[in-house]
């Protein structure tokens, strides 16, 4: 059976993987993409994984590197070590694919990583950082964890300051995607893999599995 009009992909190896970057770089630069905002998942924690959702900030295709910001003080800071696998979970209702992407981590909290994608947030996105205490300390009541002074408003520049300390850039290479293309007329799914220190797509394993 030969492959729909409307997805060109869903035979050809090399096509789908394609597609699967487009939607990554995609839905780094669109907030309405559903790639824009992802489920990361990592060992650790209370019941020994966990998983939540995070803004897509970046993808380099040709490090096929994932990037992201997160408050120092989340647990999913405590759970990456050095090299420590992380998983996302990307999934578009409209274009019914999912994507799987697992790689080691990085986090970077005071070099040049932190400090160049701190530079390119906008103040208001830099609020987030400013709450006294950690996301996920106890409250005594509903409340949004940021100082009285700066609720309701964009902070200035000077008063962002106090939110750098907590800001930390958290990256991730790919190197294992697994891809699901769900049709009526029968599901794709396949498997691209790569060495953990190579660059690019040109030493990449391509093999379709079974959905």
């Amino acid at each position: 059976m030969s492959p729909r009009p409307d997805a060109p992909f869903k035979d050809d190896l090399k096509l789908s993987l394609q597609r699967a970057f487009d939607m990554l770089a995609r839905g780094a630069k669109n907030r309405r993409s559903p790639f824009h905002t992802p489920v990361f998942a990592t060992q650790g924690g209370q019941f020994g994984v966990d998983a939540r959702t995070v803004v897509l900030r970046e993808f380099v295709a040709d490090r096929r590197r994932l990037r992201f910001h997160t408050d120092t003080r989340t647990q999913k800071c405590a759970h990456v070590t050095d090299k420590s696998n992380g998983l996302f979970v990307f999934y578009d209702p409209g274009a019914r694919i999912q994507l799987r992407a697992y790689g080691p981590c990085s986090l970077h909290m005071d070099d040049q990583v932190a400090d160049d994608a701190w530079a390119q947030s906008q103040h208001f996105s830099r609020r987030c950082y400013m709450a006294p205490e950690g996301p996920g300390s106890l409250a005594t009541g509903p409340t949004s964890g940021l100082p009285e002074a700066v609720e309701g408003r964009v902070p200035t520049e000077e008063e962002t300051l106090a939110g750098r300390p907590h800001f930390s850039v958290m990256l991730t290479t790919i190197t294992s995607l697994d891809w699901l293309f769900l049709a009526h007329d029968g599901h794709r799914r396949a498997r691209f893999s790569w060495d953990q220190e190579g660059d690019g797509t040109g030493s990449c394993r391509k093999e379709w599995l079974i959905p």
